[in-house]
């Protein structure tokens, strides 16, 4: 939907949040080039929960949202078919585990080797309960270290809020670091070109992403929520 017809369908609330995007957010959460991701996730997921508006688009309503996961979750999975990626005898890393919505995918079907990390850990107690034999560690992966190697890495819906480039560049390193001789890493959304839209959506494209894992396997892919993603496989 386009600024214009959010604009008029809900002009007050449209304002409101311009407001909030544009002066209120920065100054409560902004900082140096970018903004406090730590306090910002986990104010939202306390006032959200399990409410995909959390995770997803606060300016859509919560039907329209959880129709954007189900199409995203479709195209999730027609990936792993696609790509003959076999879960259920790997070890799965997720980075940004939110409000489980992937987490969940994965767990029907049948990851038994997992750990979810995020920078906020506000509804790991809940998740911990849903998933008793998944493990969940509260990690911001653009600075802190994660052990262990992994046969799938995925991160979805994270990128775009690392607005700092040597931010993500810092993560990449990291993922690149976990993933095993034959480790597949799956991002998106991406873009075409890379652009900072708000203090905390900032757009990279494939080729970005492509530049920090020089010696890899790219497999780009379109149709995620009308942008793109890529696979990187370890050659």
């Amino acid at each position: 939907m386009s600024y214009f017809n959010k604009f008029i369908n809900d002009p007050t609330g449209f304002i409101k949040r311009a407001v909030y995007k544009l002066v209120l957010g920065p100054l409560k959460y902004g900082e140096e080039g970018g903004y406090d991701a730590d306090k910002y996730w986990n104010d939202r997921f306390r006032k959200y929960g399990y409410n995909l508006q959390g995770a997803g688009d606060e300016s859509k309503t919560v039907e329209e949202n959880e129709a954007m996961y189900i199409e995203a979750g479709s195209a999730f999975e027609k990936i792993l078919a696609k790509e003959e990626i076999e879960i259920n005898n790997i070890k799965v890393l997720e980075i940004g585990v939110g409000s489980a919505f992937y987490t969940q995918i994965l767990n029907d079907k049948g990851v038994k080797n997992y750990t979810g990390l995020d920078i906020a850990d506000v509804l790991f107690e809940e998740h911990m309960k849903k998933f008793p034999e998944f493990n969940f560690i509260k990690r911001d992966i653009t600075c802190d270290q994660v052990e262990g190697k992994y046969d799938l890495i995925t991160m979805i819906d994270v990128s775009q809020h690392i607005v700092k480039e040597e931010k993500l560049v810092s993560a990449l390193n990291t993922i690149k670091g976990c993933m095993s001789d034959k480790g597949i890493f799956l991002i998106a959304p991406l873009t075409t070109v890379s652009k900072k839209h708000h203090f905390y959506v900032h757009s990279w494209s494939p080729e970005f992403v492509k530049n920090q894992f020089e010696g890899f396997e790219f497999i780009d892919f379109d149709g995620y929520r009308g942008d793109k993603g890529l696979i990187i496989r370890a050659s």
